[in-house]
């Protein structure tokens, strides 16, 4: 489950603007700092990081 959502939040960084707040509560964490502790733990990188570098990059 924990794969899903955090698949589903790297779909909606790079293809929304939304927050990264609004994107936790979107894919079920009511908290924004387990949300990126958790994704940061799965990608290496915070979900702000993640948005810029892949945004930025291509």
């Amino acid at each position: 489950m924990q794969h899903y959502r955090i698949e589903q939040a790297k779909k909606l960084l790079l293809q929304t603007s939304w927050t990264v707040a609004k994107i936790a509560e979107e894919t079920g964490y009511q908290s924004v700092s387990y949300f990126s502790a958790n994704f940061a733990r799965r990608e290496g990188i915070s979900p702000s990081e993640f948005r810029r570098k892949f945004i930025t990059h291509g």
